[in-house]
């Protein structure tokens, strides 16, 4: 054995103690890396760095975000002890079934409780993009954004030009892109922003299995949006094959906003080392600016990723649908959930809740189309409704009885659930979850139940595509 040999050998051998030992991957999940790597050593190790490793992305979060973790979870201590006493405006906004949901995103997925906003609901692509712009061209002191997707047209072209006059008239701008979610965006885009001033970072430039998913703006650190909806034309529905195109984006003003900001924040120093992050103590105090906001709205903002252990939001909508008792209503692009969640629903279904599951008509794509079908198979036969859309819905939302809803980044995949970075608000309040309910509705009426004796007789063939696709869910 040469000595090249003897050096694989080696890092093969340190990346299966740590793997075991101190990654504190699923035991299934761990035993795979096992052997790829006992099997094919060259190839695993290089699969294992691209696809397994998370080690790195947990350090750099743990050491560039400390302070700003310990002061978020502080107040998060301080509203956990309020909320289970019950003796402030935190408890009296809350009945007995919302609060247990407000305690455990509190408890569990450290989602700040805020109680007083003001939210609008987005459903076009045009609105979303006029209501933007215009609240960027009118910021004064600072923008911050985060994206999966910038898109080289005309509606990215006409954000940065946006961002890089502002830049220019002395407003702080951030902003953030994921390396593969902008794949095809080239850096020389953003030049005129960061000549303007602005600065811009890439996400996770290397190819790795761990994205950033999340969608988040936040101006003056009064206003802010999430949702859906990236940056480019297709959300305003000019996808040749994706179309109509319909999805959920959400502006919110108020306490939220301060949640946004720090995710942002979060993600931020996350890119940057403290030295080149380019924010002071007294920046970053700036930046929770007080607003005049009346309107009592309660939400919690929760976000996820693989620089922790916990499933912050797959254990929130968990937690969502093992509360439900009437109905539980989801819209997703796509849907290959993980076996939890196929199970709750199943669970809840086979209870009497009635469950209802909207995904797109218009094919999301040949590997997602297949694998879907193979989950949707599953739950059809307990009675579960699934609607398909006549065009292409990207919305992302979960709402549970009329008191309870989720509106973010997060589709209900397996990567979205265990592995990418996303946020999601979660609102309880019956008005805004009756709005959005009335919109679910009226998307009902744009869409038509899947026929399950008719999907049930399909070909051999297409069985057998689906249980195949199904092995590589993860990675879809």
């Amino acid at each position: 054995m040469g000595t090249f040999d003897w050096i694989l050998g080696f890092i093969n051998f340190l990346l299966i103690i740590f793997i075991v030992f101190f990654e504190r991957k699923r035991p299934g999940e761990a035993l795979l890396w096992v052997v790829i790597l006992t099997m094919v050593p060259v190839f695993g190790i290089i699969f294992y760095l691209v696809f397994g490793s998370t080690s790195s992305i947990k350090i750099t979060y743990l050491i560039r975000s400390k302070k700003l973790n310990d002061e978020y979870r502080k107040i998060i201590y301080d509203q956990l002890n309020t909320l289970k006493n019950s003796s402030s405006d935190v408890g009296t906004v809350l009945n007995d079934r919302i609060k247990d949901l407000v305690l455990f995103n509190l408890n569990y997925s450290e989602g700040m409780f805020t109680a007083i906003n003001d939210v609008q609901i987005i459903t076009s692509g045009k609105d979303k993009y006029e209501k933007l712009f215009y609240d960027l061209e009118h910021a004064k002191n600072s923008i911050h954004i985060v994206y999966y997707g910038i898109y080289n047209d005309s509606v990215g072209k006409k954000l940065v030009e946006i961002l890089t006059r502002k830049a220019s008239q002395g407003v702080g701008v951030r902003l953030l892109y994921d390396g593969v979610g902008s794949l095809r965006t080239p850096n020389r885009m953003f030049k005129p922003l960061v000549k303007a001033g602005g600065k811009v970072k890439k996400l996770k430039p290397f190819i790795t299995h761990f994205r950033n998913h999340r969608k988040i703006v936040v101006i003056d650190g009064a206003i802010a949006y999430t949702g859906g909806m990236n940056i480019g034309e297709k959300y305003m529905g000019l996808h040749k094959k994706k179309t109509p195109w319909r999805d959920t984006q959400i502006r919110i003003k108020g306490d939220a906003v301060f949640s946004l900001q720090y995710w942002f924040l979060y993600d931020w120093f996350y890119a940057n080392s403290m030295q080149k992050a380019g924010l002071t103590e007294k920046d970053l105090q700036s930046l929770f600016a007080p607003h005049n906001i009346k309107r009592k709205l309660a939400c919690q903002i929760v976000g996820s990723g693989v620089d922790t252990d916990k499933e912050y939001i797959k254990m929130s909508f968990l937690k969502m649908i093992t509360s439900a008792k009437d109905r539980i209503l989801l819209q997703t692009p796509y849907f290959i959930p993980d076996d939890a969640i196929l199970d709750a629903l199943k669970i809840a279904a086979a209870s009497g809740v009635k469950v209802e599951i909207m995904i797109p008509g218009v094919n999301p794509g040949f590997f997602l189309q297949h694998t879907g079908n193979y989950y949707i198979d599953q739950l059809l036969e307990y009675g579960v409704k699934v609607y398909n859309y006549n065009g292409y819905i990207h919305a992302k939302t979960l709402t549970i009885d009329g008191i309870a809803t989720c509106i973010g980044s997060v589709n209900m995949d397996i990567r979205s659930l265990q592995i990418d970075d996303e946020i999601c608000a979660f609102f309880y309040d019956e008005q805004f979850v009756g709005e959005y309910e009335r919109i679910y509705e009226n998307d009902k009426k744009n869409s038509h139940e899947m026929d399950y004796e008719q999907f049930k007789n399909r070909s051999m063939w297409q069985r057998g595509l689906e249980r195949f696709y199904r092995i590589f869910a993860p990675l879809m």
